[in-house]
């Protein structure tokens, strides 16, 4: 007997409506050709843990969707999760790469993009808020450059406090409760419902 792990289970029942879902939104973009480029309104798809959703239809999306004015973002931890053809798709429609220090894997495939001007160890040894950058301008490649950026500003720790604990009352419920619940949606029992909690029960 092969037990699927809780998060597992539920990527395998998303993989159909999520692939349905992506179709309908590369035929929705495709139908935008009778509409003039200018008068074309920007769509944006986020899209996170991108690696658990690829379809063919994403490989399209990213190659003929951008004249449609389909904006995507994407994000996965490391280039490695991606199916080959994904990974092919997503660097092959890319024309400015802003490259933060990334580890050694990542850094063998991304280098190929800033040789000669910057190396493996460069990728991997990289300061805090220091980007290595490669632009296209004029639709032709500039030469690679490293940046600085902002540090984020310093938060205030009371106030994080505070806003966590409001959440938490007005959001919160027991997680054995929640697990309970989409366990039974998954099985077909019962729809997701909301409900109102006290906050002796948070």
């Amino acid at each position: 007997m092969y037990t699927i792990p809780f998060i597992k289970y539920i990527r395998l029942h998303l993989r159909i409506p999520f692939s349905l879902l992506m179709t309908k939104i590369r035929m929705a973009a495709f139908s935008r050709s009778d509409i003039p480029r200018e008068k074309r309104v920007p769509f944006y798809l986020y899209i996170d843990e991108f690696q658990n959703f690829t379809t063919p239809s994403i490989a399209t999306i990213l190659a003929e969707a951008r004249k449609y004015r389909l904006n995507l973002i994407i994000s996965h931890q490391f280039i490695a999760q991606l199916q080959d053809n994904i990974r092919e798709a997503v660097f092959g429609n890319v024309g400015n790469m802003v490259v933060f220090r990334v580890g050694t894997k990542d850094a063998e495939f991304l280098v190929k993009q800033f040789e000669p001007v910057f190396t493996q160890g460069d990728m991997i040894n990289i300061d805090n808020f220091t980007a290595i950058v490669k632009l296209l301008v004029n639709n032709k490649p500039t030469r690679p450059f490293t940046m600085r950026t902002l540090p984020p500003p310093k938060g205030n720790l009371e106030n994080t406090k505070a806003l966590k604990g409001l959440s938490r009352l007005t959001y919160g419920r027991p997680r054995a409760l929640v697990e309970q619940e989409i366990t039974q949606v998954l099985r077909g029992e019962k729809m997701f419902e909301t409900e109102e909690m006290n906050e002796d029960e948070v």
